[in-house]
């Protein structure tokens, strides 16, 4: 899976792959920081009727924890618009720090 809004994951369960498809489509994928934001809306059909048709809340997880937030909310990070410009990449640590230790490789 890649991209900000990639393909949904659909399955069917044998003996009925033509007559019944789950599909989960994740959206509005970004990273803030240290932290992952992601939209998932799932979907189950029988034949042609739609037997599901469920949009979630959005999670966002990372250094700050796990929280559902709602996509009007701006992904719950403050400062940040719930509608990220799609011409801009994810910035990783736009505080300019950088506190991630040095580990040493393991040659064995």
């Amino acid at each position: 899976m890649s991209g900000k809004n990639p393909r949904p994951i659909c399955v069917s369960p044998p003996r009925f792959d033509r007559l019944i498809e789950m599909c989960a489509r994740f959206h509005d994928i970004y990273f803030v920081g240290r932290n992952m934001h992601l939209c998932l809306d799932v979907t189950a059909t029988v034949g042609d009727f739609d037997l599901i048709d469920r949009e979630f809340d959005c999670m966002k997880f990372g250094s700050d924890g796990v929280a559902l937030v709602s996509p009007e909310d701006g992904g719950g990070h403050p400062g940040y618009p719930a509608v990220i410009n799609p011409g801009t990449d994810a910035e990783i640590d736009a505080g300019g720090t950088d506190d991630i230790d040095e580990y040493d490789e393991i040659v064995g």
